[in-house]
């Protein structure tokens, strides 16, 4: 039987941080867990922060030539990093 009031958990707790302003930050919590892993270790590396606001990720790199090969591959990043999280919670990707 199906009871019309049950829902997955992810969608739950989706919906507590949505209501409680708390998305963009869990988001950024898993991005920064996970970033090694899903940007590459020389990324990695040369990475000295990464903020998040308004669906805008800023990362800022130590790197001015990594800097600009990443800038011709901002939006290859972009999706690759939101198919990861599993939605689109980055709109734009800045690097500085």
């Amino acid at each position: 039987m199906y009871d019309s009031n049950q829902f997955k958990l992810g969608d739950a707790l989706r919906s507590f941080l949505r209501a409680n302003g708390l998305e963009e930050k869990f988001v950024l919590a898993e991005l920064k867990a996970h970033w090694k892993d899903w940007a590459g270790e020389k990324v990695n590396d040369n990475t000295n922060d990464l903020y998040l606001n308004k669906g805008v990720l800023t990362i800022y790199l130590g790197s001015g030539v990594l800097k600009a090969a990443l800038s011709m591959r901002r939006e290859d990043l972009r999706k690759h990093l939101n198919k990861k999280l599993g939605e689109k919670a980055i709109i734009r990707v800045e690097l500085r």
